[in-house]
């Protein structure tokens, strides 16, 4: 998994470099975007996660075609078993690779309401220790977002139907009507940034923290910066 945290623009020059490798439809979907925050966290999603298969995959990052299904789910196209996931929120970027299913979700910490797609239960089931209401309530909605994206499906399930839950000190996913149970990895990214990464086994991963600034120069060049070959 990586991540990039945008601090500051990103220079029209490399963003404009960037956008010039995507696939044209890509490319298209990008510059739509009024807000240039977007564009910039849009892009450099792309980046991280096509330099993270090639990583796994033993492949050159421009030789990865990371494209979009009909309902917006990234995948890849050519590499067999290799499943992705992408993030973004306020300052940070993620992009997760892995030889199995995997999502990753990350959100500002904000109030979120507590009703029926988010109840008191889920709440409560988050990590012990955490005090901060407004967090606890964000840790367990990106548990439920990563575990949606894990099945692929995103919030074409109701979050209402997925459940939060602790099992041996584990955050555990329970999707109900016969959908696999997800284990979730929550990390801090800073006070104001949640991650979730879930998997269907405990997940084992690895996390790299870089500048965008090197991610993006060792793209343009065509290598990547991430040099672990993971066991299928």
């Amino acid at each position: 998994m990586a991540l990039a945290r945008l601090d500051r623009r990103v220079p029209a020059e490399l963003l404009e470099d960037v956008i010039g490798t995507l696939q044209p439809d890509r490319q298209a979907r990008l510059t739509r975007f009024r807000d240039v925050a977007d564009i910039e966290r849009g892009a450099l999603a792309d980046v991280l996660t096509r330099a993270l298969v090639a990583g796994l995959a033993g492949l050159q990052p421009h030789a990865v075609r990371l494209m979009r299904e009909t309902s917006g789910r990234p995948a890849i196209e050519g590499v067999p078993g290799i499943e992705v996931s992408i993030a973004h929120a306020g300052r940070w970027v993620v992009g997760a690779a892995a030889w199995s299913p995997i999502g990753v979700d990350v959100e500002v910490v904000r109030p979120v309401a507590v009703g029926r797609a988010l109840t008191p239960a889920d709440v409560a089931s988050g990590p012990t220790g955490e005090r901060d209401d407004s967090r606890r309530a964000v840790q367990a909605w990106t548990a439920k977002e990563s575990y949606l994206k894990m099945l692929g499906t995103g919030l074409r399930i109701d979050p209402a139907e997925v459940r939060v839950a602790r099992s041996g000190g584990r955050i555990v996913v329970d999707g109900q009507a016969r959908r696999p149970r997800g284990h979730v990895h929550m990390a801090s990214l800073d006070p104001e940034h949640q991650l979730a990464v879930c998997m269907r086994r405990r997940p084992v991963a690895a996390f790299w923290r870089k500048p965008f600034e090197d991610v993006v120069r060792s793209y343009l060049a065509d290598e990547t910066p991430f040099q672990m070959r993971s066991p299928r």
